[in-house]
Order: C-alpha cells, then sequence, then structure tokens
C-alpha cells in the first residue's frame, strides 16, 4: 500500500526557497524571454526539488561563493542573503541539501533535496 510522504519543516519556509531560486532564474535571463523548468522527484527516501535555466551560467569565482553570506551578483539591488539564507534553512530545518550544476553560456540548475518520512 502507498504511504503518505511527509517532509518535516515549514512549508512556509520551503515556499520561500523556491520562490528565491525561481526569482534567481528568472533575472539569470536579463530580461530576455526564457523557459525555466521546475522538476520535483522522488529519490530513494528524499523529495529532490530542480530549477533549471538556460542563462548565461555562473562564472566558476562566483559559483563557490553563491551559498556564502553578502554574495551578490545583483549590484545594489541585491542583499546577498537569499541563496545563503535558503542553503541554510534547507540544511538546518529540512535537514536536506541544496547544490547547483552551471555551464557557462548553457544555463544553471539548482537542486534542493529533502528527507521525507512516511506515515
Amino acid at each position: 500500500a502507498d504511504r503518505e510522504q511527509v517532509i518535516v519543516g515549514d512549508v512556509n519556509s520551503l515556499v520561500q526557497i523556491l520562490d528565491n531560486v525561481i526569482d534567481n532564474a528568472i533575472q539569470a535571463y536579463n530580461g530576455r524571454s526564457g523557459t525555466i523548468q521546475l522538476r520535483v522527484e522522488q529519490v530513494g527516501d528524499d523529495i529532490r526539488f530542480s530549477v533549471s535555466d538556460q542563462g548565461d551560467g555562473i562564472p566558476p569565482e562566483i559559483e563557490k561563493l553563491l551559498f556564502k553570506e553578502m554574495v551578490t551578483t545583483k549590484g545594489k539591488h541585491g542583499t546577498g542573503l537569499g541563496l545563503y539564507m535558503s542553503h541554510s534553512t534547507v540544511k538546518g530545518m529540512f535537514r536536506g541539501n541544496m547544490w547547483l550544476e552551471t555551464k557557462l553560456g548553457e544555463g544553471t540548475t539548482f537542486f534542493i533535496q529533502i528527507p521525507l518520512t512516511g506515515k
């Protein structure tokens, strides 16, 4: 029999994290039209969300700093807290992981993976 799968943590925080990552994907297009793909899949005992864009990608020197506090690629329009707080919340509140894969000129995918508990 199928059992209900539950994520332990605050759903509003998860929505904020996904909103932040989707907003970053939109901004990757710099005002151009483009496609953003949101996927949700079960991977073993986890649920994995992925958000992909086909923007310019992220240079390696910025990629390695993205989950650190006060790092922004948005100039004066960014606080440098979005991905830092998202990463901290995924790890702390949800006991999950957050990472990215990027290729210059091809785009970026952010992954959020969170353990499920069966009920």
